[in-house]
């Protein structure tokens, strides 16, 4: 079982490879040729556009990128009278892209615009539909669209789903403030990575593989306060006919699968959104996404990153968000999930 950046590293280094040779004996730089060729020309994630294109992709001298603006989301004012629910992800992976129409992902408007690729502020990316049956426009999904694109959606699957069944990937969600699980104007949601209890050495599934529900989880210290309140969250939600729908007012962890040093690699989520179906017992029809910094990304997993010049080349040629001076900061995806009941257990350190 390999990370996704490992993933995407194997994948595009053959097709790195070619453009490289190709370029030789020409003027033409082997960076530019190898951003160039991305993509063919009107693909969904098409980073058409000429040399303004080419320019969002290529990083800066110093490698660096300009970062998203400061998250500006108040929070609703819960009744303070409300219910606690706590689940623990079970089933998670990368909002597939629909293979029959790339143009449709389950995901976001995370830059509240709809672009297509003569738009610079939209990093001359084309943006998704979410499909049936609201087909929403302007979904911002291009990390989901270059796994499907390298052809490593089954792997990505596979890494997620053996994760989380060994207890290397637990997340729980924390739903607070609730008078109404079908139809309430304003909860609180928290993120927590979570640990296997010291006695146990996986999670304990039913026959269909899921978690058996109620499970209880220790919770990592860095993700609380000194109040034992989750310090990622989604503050700004709501319950809308069974279905809950927030916001974020922090960053928010995404997890992707990793065995080298037996801890997932992190990515911040920045502008998260979180939607899912809600009861008592479980989270179902679950998507969370936000905006990764792709230098942040880098930065957090350089532990198991071999070539970090050639994931960046690769993750840039997909960067959908946050244009400044030439350069684009950030890629867009989508994760679904689904969660059952689940307990928090002791605070413990990482």
């Amino acid at each position: 079982m390999l990370t996704w950046l490992e993933l995407m590293l194997r994948a595009c280094c053959a097709a790195l490879l070619i453009l490289l040779v190709a370029s030789c004996g020409g003027d033409d730089d082997p960076v530019d040729a190898a951003v160039d060729a991305d993509m063919p020309d009107g693909s969904p994630g098409d980073g058409g556009g000429g040399d303004a294109a080419a320019d969002a992709d290529v990083p800066d001298a110093d490698g660096g990128r300009p970062g998203p603006p400061e998250l500006n989301i108040p929070a609703c004012e819960p009744s303070g009278a409300g219910d606690v629910y706590t689940y623990v992800i079970d089933v998670m992976d990368l909002a597939q892209v629909n293979p029959a129409d790339p143009t449709i992902v389950a995901g976001f408007d995370i830059d509240d615009r709809i672009s297509d690729t003569s738009d610079p502020e939209g990093c001359f990316k084309a943006d998704f539909r979410s499909g049936p049956p609201d087909d929403r426009e302007g979904v911002d999904a291009q990390l989901n669209f270059g796994i499907f694109e390298l052809g490593l959606v089954d792997d990505v699957t596979d890494s997620y789903a053996d994760s989380i069944a060994a207890g290397l990937i637990l997340v729980l969600l924390e739903v607070s403030d609730v008078d109404d699980l079908v139809n309430d104007d304003c909860v609180h949601v928290g993120l927590l990575r979570a640990q296997l209890q010291p006695t146990e050495t996986e999670p304990a599934l039913d026959r269909s593989g899921r978690f058996r529900p109620r499970q209880t989880f220790d919770v990592l210290s860095e993700y609380v306060d000194a109040d034992g309140a989750p310090v990622q969250r989604f503050a700004d939600g709501r319950i809308e006919g069974g279905r809950l729908v927030t916001r974020a007012t922090t960053p928010i962890d995404i997890l992707a699968p990793v065995t080298r040093t037996g801890e997932p690699g992190v990515a911040a989520a920045h502008f998260a959104e979180l939607t899912a179906d809600i009861t008592r017992d479980e989270l179902a029809v679950g998507y969370l996404g936000g905006g990764l910094v792709v230098e942040d990304l880098i930065e957090r997993n350089a532990e198991f990153i071999e070539d970090p010049e050639v994931i960046r080349l690769t993750l840039n040629a997909y960067t959908d968000l946050w244009p400044t001076g030439g350069a684009c900061a950030g890629l867009s995806t989508t994760l679904a999930f689904a969660a059952v009941s689940a307990q928090r257990g002791e605070v413990v350190a990482p």
